[in-house]
């Protein structure tokens, strides 16, 4: 398994920061309208990232991230 590390474009980038935006939105909010919103956002921005990266760079990229802010057991 390679172990390159996955660079991002600047576009790249800003579609991650709204997921991550999107995502705590649509999981924090108590509005239901506004929760529903934002995972509509989620998943256009999320789609646009995975059409950017390809599907396996993103889910190798957001397992690393998971790995990396993971509570340590």
């Amino acid at each position: 398994q390679s172990k390159r590390k996955i660079m991002l474009t600047e576009q790249q980038s800003k579609l991650l920061r709204q997921v991550m935006d999107f995502n705590w939105e649509a999981s924090h909010n108590e509005d239901p309208t506004i929760r529903q919103e934002s995972e509509v956002k989620l998943n256009k921005a999320k789609a646009k990232l995975i059409s950017s990266m390809g599907i396996e760079a993103y889910i190798k990229f957001m397992n690393t991230g998971r790995q990396m802010f993971a509570p340590k057991k």
